[in-house]
């Protein structure tokens, strides 16, 4: 994926196009893009060694990350340069839709980042956000089982 097609994909993404998200993903990959990879970044930004599925995170639904991680076939626990994953990403995030369907595909709910932050750091530990509940009881009772 080029940055043109990169920048695309992110702007579809941050104005919640789902359908030009995942045109944009899937052009991409049929150029021999892998969803494994950062997406390319310019100039250097932040978000270097974020994967579409970081991105997709953000979405309001998860369409864009179930694309990836099914049709795609995206891995779960990519990481990026400081070792967080989707899940731990999506938990500080406090996106639920993208925590839910990452353990749904299997995500590894013990992930550390290279700072040791764990999902219950990122998501139980922060201050309580009322607008966080539901994630907050589903990641109580997921840690518990």
């Amino acid at each position: 994926m080029d940055t043109e097609f990169a920048d695309k994909f992110k702007t579809a993404v941050q104005s919640n196009d789902t359908q030009l998200a995942l045109q944009t993903l899937d052009q991409a990959c049929a150029r021999g893009y892998s969803v494994n990879d950062p997406l390319p970044t310019s100039p250097k930004s932040f978000e270097n060694n974020w994967t579409p599925h970081f991105w997709a995170c953000l979405c309001p639904t998860t369409a864009v990350l179930s694309s990836i991680l099914d049709q795609h076939r995206g891995k779960v626990d990519v990481r990026d340069s400081s070792g967080y994953t989707p899940l731990l990403f999506a938990g500080f995030h406090g996106k639920f839709p993208a925590v839910r369907c990452l353990v749904e595909h299997g995500a590894d709910i013990h992930a550390q980042s290279q700072y040791g932050e764990t999902l219950e750091d990122l998501v139980l530990k922060k201050p309580y956000n009322e607008r966080e509940r539901e994630l907050r009881e589903y990641v109580e009772k997921l840690l518990r089982t």
